[in-house]
């Protein structure tokens, strides 16, 4: 069904992190005639992630996913696309399908389920040490690139995030700003380091006037010697 071997696993990643890069990976998909839950199954094989279908939200709209056949061909495309293909093939007319992510794992059930309607939410990010290009990068990267479409965006202006977005989304979108957030020094410490630059900068200056009272001492003192000499 697929000529990949299984994707590598990555450490050191949390579990959504890992799964939206094993929906980003390319691969090729042939099925002939499987069913939907075969498909599932052989997913999960490939990517190495847990994937939970909602059987009774799919059979309530005709679904059934152990006799749902499906048969598309896809080369060189995503994991995320070759997901939705297979949904949408299985989709009944009115009740189409889609996929969510949770805490590493995909969850399969009806768009309606999952309340997918997009909201609009701004996120107040003054107190964020990025450049607003560098902020929307890695925003972008984050949520993953097949989050994003005809229906979402996201700019930032004057200090604030804009994001179009599923709920879903929004709440990994504010858990990632805190993340940044947390990861700033405290303001106890940036008092310390002051502390520390401003004690180093009263020792410098401090043998910079000894240093500066002794070339003059010296001066003095030759000054002397030489008023000396010219007296005897």
């Amino acid at each position: 069904m697929t000529d990949e071997t299984l994707f590598p696993q990555e450490n050191e990643v949390s579990p959504d992190d890992r799964v939206h890069r094993a929906l980003a990976k390319r691969c090729r998909f042939v099925f002939t005639d499987l069913s939907l839950e075969t498909i599932i199954s052989h997913f999960t094989t490939v990517s190495g992630v847990s994937f939970h279908v909602k059987a009774r939200q799919l059979s309530d709209t005709g679904v059934v996913p152990s006799q749902a056949l499906v048969t598309v061909k896809l080369w060189d495309v995503t994991l995320a696309k070759a997901i939705r293909a297979v949904l949408e093939d299985v989709s009944q007319p009115g009740s189409p399908l889609g996929y969510e992510v949770d805490e590493g794992v995909i969850t399969i059930s009806t768009q309606a389920d999952f309340g997918c309607s997009f909201m609009q939410c701004e996120y107040d990010v003054h107190d964020i040490d990025m450049s607003s290009d560098d902020l929307l990068a890695l925003i972008d990267e984050y949520v993953g690139p097949e989050s994003w479409g005809e229906s979402t965006s996201m700019s930032c202006i004057s200090g604030f995030l804009i994001v179009t977005q599923t709920a879903m989304q929004h709440r990994r979108i504010a858990s990632k700003l805190d993340e940044l957030r947390a990861s700033r020094p405290r303001p106890e410490e940036l008092v310390v380091e002051k502390k520390k630059h401003s004690a180093w900068f009263w020792v410098g200056s401090g043998i910079s006037v000894v240093a500066g009272l002794i070339t003059i001492g010296w001066a003095v003192l030759l000054g002397v010697k030489w008023l000396i000499g010219r007296l005897s």
